[in-house]
């Protein structure tokens, strides 16, 4: 099996031709940003189509040197932004583009000999 890899930004897809979207740590958006990310992906996504997505809860190393600057939203002091992912904005988030979400855990790595914890969701256009 071949599954190419792309970057969306820069390209353009027709409608209901992508299999599947995977953001590793990746989605740092405002909420606006969210919401368009979502919308595209919903666009482009055939149906039966996966949204897999792995992002920083509030007990990432990462996310509690930091400042929050809007809900889920957060800056450390280089002036990085992080999106606080938790089971109920991910919900929210999979319930308001009308996906079924497939699964959600947490998992944790050695990041930097630090433990690095995550939260990863799939969701299915259905």
């Amino acid at each position: 099996m071949n599954y190419p890899a792309l970057l969306a930004q820069g390209n353009s897809f027709s409608k209901d031709t992508i299999d599947a979207v995977y953001a590793r740590s990746a989605l740092h958006l405002f909420d606006e940003e969210i919401d368009e990310f979502l919308t595209t992906t919903k666009i482009l996504l055939k149906t039966g189509g996966y949204l897999m997505v792995q992002g920083k809860p509030n007990e990432n190393y990462k996310i509690q040197r930091s400042r929050e600057v809007n809900p889920n939203l957060c800056v450390n002091g280089d002036g990085r932004i992080r999106r606080l992912w938790n089971e109920e904005n991910i919900n929210k988030l999979v319930n308001k583009i009308g996906f079924k979400l497939v699964r959600l855990e947490r998992t944790t790595e050695k990041w930097r000999n630090k433990d690095s914890h995550f939260i990863s969701f799939i969701a299915q256009k259905i």
